[in-house]
């Protein structure tokens, strides 16, 4: 079974600052061995070349709360993002993708 990952509304939104949140809600049948956010001005579905930007974060032991400080966004924006996470049964996507817009 692949990893199941869910995305949470951002926290800490500033003009230009985030926190992305997500979960790890199950790490499947097998220990997970990456996790990354994925985040745009675009929606970019389940393909990782269809986002602008994407980081590794910490692989939690098991479920738990995942999170990234993102800076650099601009005012007023509008971005979207995705957590993602690999086990040595495959990928899995939070689902839907989560809005973010700064101020």
């Amino acid at each position: 079974r692949t990893p199941v990952v869910s995305n949470a509304p951002a926290s800490d939104v500033t003009p230009t600052t985030a926190t992305l949140n997500g979960y790890l809600n199950s790490t499947g049948l097998a220990a997970v061995t990456s996790v990354k956010v994925y985040w745009g001005t675009n929606d970019g579905q389940n393909v990782v070349g269809n986002w602008s930007y994407s980081q590794a974060i910490s692989v939690p032991p098991g479920a738990g709360s995942l999170s990234l400080a993102v800076n650099g966004l601009l005012t007023n924006t509008l971005y979207y993002y995705r957590f993602y996470a690999v086990n040595g049964y495959g990928e899995g996507w939070a689902t839907p993708t989560q809005p973010l817009l700064t101020w």
